[in-house]
């Protein structure tokens, strides 16, 4: 018999990665024993609150141009049962986001410490192309940003 997963689609979660290193991020799809996480702009020596979670951007792509722009997720999978089972993850609140986003790129993570790994390694590179992508919006509509979490919310 197949269990149900522990989180849903938009729940928040705060991630202690090692030491008190806390990153945050948000479920955006179940699959099959894969929890997706997508995450945010966080990183922090205290956990997020649900504030943190609604000024803050996700990693995604956007692709289009000025008129018509349309946004996706990065996943990070991650198993169910390691997800449910962990001390180190902790609900925090629950986002109104569609039960299907448009899916940019995915891995897989085994981990907390292979999602704070991911974080370090993407965050200066999408730091850069956000601040490059609103400098020059003519030539920034592709590629990996942080978008704020406001443009993919259910109205």
């Amino acid at each position: 018999m197949k269990r149900k997963a522990k989180y849903n689609i938009g729940d928040c979660l705060s991630f202690n990665c090692d030491k008190n290193q806390f990153i945050a991020g948000f479920v955006s799809g179940i699959f099959k024993s894969y929890y997706d996480i997508t995450l945010i702009d966080y990183l922090d020596n205290k956990k997020p609150t649900k504030d943190t979670f609604m000024i803050s951007k996700f990693f995604g792509t956007r692709f289009g141009d000025i008129g018509d722009i349309s946004y996706a997720v990065d996943k990070s999978m991650i198993k169910t049962n390691f997800i449910d089972n962990s001390e180190d993850i902790e609900w925090i609140d629950n986002l109104d986001i569609p039960i299907l986003l448009d899916k940019a790129s995915y891995h897989y993570d085994n981990n907390t410490i292979d999602l704070l790994n991911y974080y370090k390694n993407e965050i200066s590179v999408r730091i850069d192309k956000t601040t490059n992508a609103e400098m020059f919006p003519e030539i920034g509509f592709a590629g990996k940003h942080l978008i704020d979490i406001n443009l993919i919310l259910n109205k």
